[in-house]
């Protein structure tokens, strides 16, 4: 966009033109439309069962309207809303777009998108009106990576926020939450976030969790985005400690994500000089 201008209402919505399917999942469809001289990303519910979620969706993109690193809104309409489109895509197929385009790849550009990543986790955490943020619908890291998109100067954008679950301030503690109704297993997810009772899962018996759940999975986002070449594992190695804090079994002892962000800045500079 090279101007401001209102969100887009029902009856702006009514005359974009849309075009073939590009995305989607549970909760909405996704299609590529063309709203004036721009191509946008035109998302429909899926099924009124998922409203609330859509709904969701849509309210932490109101909240987060004019963040560089969140899928700008462009405007809304009962069961459809309109984002920016990302003609890079998801953020999973990063590995073949540099393998393709070899001539942009370097390890600054990696590290940058892991600066990228936890920066779009502080901002998520930082609270504001005593309410925090935090990605529920990223239980391995595959799926996680279909959460963010690429945008075409090559930095990170969080665009699935449909499962951003809010984390409120109430009574003087943080209440946390939990992320459906539903097992969790794998190392991707945060020890915190598995059942260990001895006995067959119950949710109603299952403990809440906290924001510090997004910090246990940075490593290994991070990792991906810096690949296995001999730099990267050099970066690695100085991020060794921090990462290994991130991995504590103790949420309390993983550090935050406006730590990591500083850690990631400082190496990023050291490597540009």
């Amino acid at each position: 966009m090279q101007y401001c201008h209102a969100w887009l209402t029902c009856n702006s919505i009514q005359s974009i033109q849309r075009h073939g399917r590009i995305g989607g999942g549970l909760v909405k469809e996704v299609y590529l439309a063309r709203w004036e001289d721009f191509d946008v990303a035109y998302s429909e519910l899926t099924s009124p069962r998922y409203r609330e979620d859509f709904q969701q969706g849509l309210k932490i993109l109101q909240h987060f309207h004019g963040s560089k690193r969140i899928a700008q809104l462009i405007g809304f309409c009962d069961d459809i809303l309109i984002t920016e489109y990302y003609t890079l895509g998801e953020s999973a197929n990063f590995q073949n777009m540099v393998r393709a385009s070899p001539e942009i790849d370097n390890i600054s550009l990696r590290l940058q998108l892991c600066v990228d990543y936890v920066e779009i986790l502080s901002d998520l955490h930082s609270s504001v009106y005593e309410v925090m943020y935090i990605m529920c619908d990223t239980n391995n890291l595959d799926k996680l990576l279909t959460q963010y998109l690429l945008s075409e100067d090559m930095h990170l954008v969080l665009n699935d926020v449909d499962s951003v679950a809010e984390v409120t301030f109430v009574g003087g503690e943080w209440r946390g939450i939990k992320c459906g109704k539903r097992e969790l297993e794998g190392e991707f997810v945060a020890p915190e976030q598995k059942w260990t009772g001895t006995t067959e899962f119950n949710d109603t018996e299952m403990q809440t969790y906290d924001e510090k759940t997004d910090i246990w999975k940075v490593p290994d986002v991070c990792n991906f985005f810096l690949g296995s070449e001999h730099e990267a594992t050099r970066l690695q190695f100085k991020l060794l400690d921090i990462h290994m804090a991130c991995k504590s079994l103790n949420p309390r002892d993983r550090p935050t994500a406006m730590q990591l962000l500083l850690t990631y800045k400082q190496l990023l500079t050291q490597i540009k000089e």
